[in-house]
């Protein structure tokens, strides 16, 4: 391709010889751009959309991150240092050396559960829904059971859990 400055025109070599005018190109070129943008920003609005879908809890629902250490292999809750644990369908997400994210959920009155916070198919993050009881992926839609068993895929692996005892002030969640 060669470019003639005097004339403003691009001659394409090859097979057949053409002669376009730059103008035009920049024109192409300036449609196909607008056009690749208006696709980015459908694209792109589909997926914040998918963000707000029904069924997603709000923003005040949102699990608590919270560090905890470990001692003796195991997480110690106090009800009273979390009292947003005490609602039942509520979460907090801590991070386990070693293990990664641990979700830590009040599943019904006495009764809590805690599983890997990551899921096994490409490794993102889960969130409990306390709705409908069940670990989901925030990436691909893996849903699985309180007790790790996959529900929907695309994830095969089931999730990691860890017991859980409740007294009812504290929850003591052992690591395996």
């Amino acid at each position: 391709m060669k470019t003639n400055r005097k004339t403003s025109e691009i001659q394409v070599l090859g097979g057949g010889e053409s002669v376009v005018p730059v103008a035009r190109l920049r024109r192409r070129r300036s449609i196909l751009n607008r056009v690749l943008t208006a696709a980015g920003a459908v694209a792109g609005s589909s997926v914040l959309a998918a963000c707000g879908a029904p069924g997603r809890p709000d923003e005040e629902d949102e699990p608590m991150f919270v560090g905890l250490a470990i001692v003796e292999g195991k997480i110690v809750l106090s009800l009273a240092s979390y009292p947003r644990l005490k609602e039942v369908g509520s979460s907090l997400i801590t991070v386990v050396e070693g293990l990664g994210p641990v979700i830590v959920a009040h599943e019904e009155q006495g009764k809590f559960v805690a599983a890997s916070g990551d899921c096994t198919h490409m490794k993102c993050p889960l969130r409990y829904n306390g709705l409908n009881h069940t670990y989901d992926c925030s990436c691909h839609g893996s849903t699985f059971e309180v007790d790790g068993v996959v529900i929907n895929g695309p994830a095969v692996k089931p999730l990691a859990t860890f017991d859980v005892e409740f007294d009812g002030q504290t929850v003591i969640v052992t690591m395996k």
